[in-house]
């Protein structure tokens, strides 16, 4: 299912990984892709949809669980069958460090009009760990420019920007292009600040979420 693919380590703002090459198989990308931008997602319960959680209040996380695997039919059917293997968590553990729990996998399905305002994933959740591990499934190059733009510090707290202006250099320093089959890590901390610029169309992803008590 997957490339046994290296992954680049950057320092700057901040610690993240992105893999070197795709992270799918050629044929897996492109029966998943398939899918995600097929009527079949509309089918697809969000998990906060009412809007409780407050690193994605605008509902577009779809967990992969028990329930939606027994609901699966046809190659979507064998692509959650695989996750319960172990290999994907395996990869992670060896490539992150981290062992991520089996019940972490979600597509992350952000329509029109999506963004994410500056926030670090760190004081969401005091007392927790957080490491995020994301696969774009973009269709093509287009839209590399919605990809997360990371920072080392928050752009809320200098008077000298607008932050509501994604695209000001001195506000963040790298992006994570959204192109196919890209794949990213890190773990939260305090300076792990990054956003989504607002978007017009329709942006998939698929994503892990760790969460370790540390207190």
């Amino acid at each position: 299912m997957i490339n046994d693919c290296e992954y680049t380590i950057h320092k700057e703002p901040w610690k993240y990984i992105t893999s070197q090459g795709g992270f799918f198989t050629s044929e897996v990308y492109e029966n998943l892709t398939n899918i995600l931008y097929s009527e079949a997602v509309k089918d697809w319960p969000a998990c906060n949809g009412d809007g409780s959680d407050p690193a994605y209040p605008q509902g577009q996380v779809v967990m992969i669980d028990e329930k939606a695997r027994e609901k699966a039919t046809g190659f979507l059917r064998e692509f959650y069958d695989w996750l319960w293997t172990g290999e994907l968590k395996a990869h992670l553990l060896e490539k992150t460090g981290v062992d991520f729990t089996r019940y972490s996998w979600m597509w992350h399905l952000d329509y029109p009009e999506f963004d994410q305002s500056w926030h670090n994933d760190f004081d969401s959740y005091p007392g927790k760990e957080i490491t995020t591990f994301q696969v774009y499934m973009a269709k093509n190059n287009d839209k590399a420019h919605s990809g997360a733009i990371v920072s080392s510090i928050c752009p809320t707290d200098r008077e000298d920007v607008d932050v509501r202006n994604l695209s000001n250099p001195t506000m963040a320093q790298y992006q994570v292009s959204y192109i196919p089959n890209q794949a990213w890590s890190f773990t939260a901390s305090p300076k792990t600040w990054h956003a989504v610029p607002e978007i017009d169309f329709y942006r998939p992803s698929f994503m892990c979420r760790d969460f370790k008590i540390i207190t």
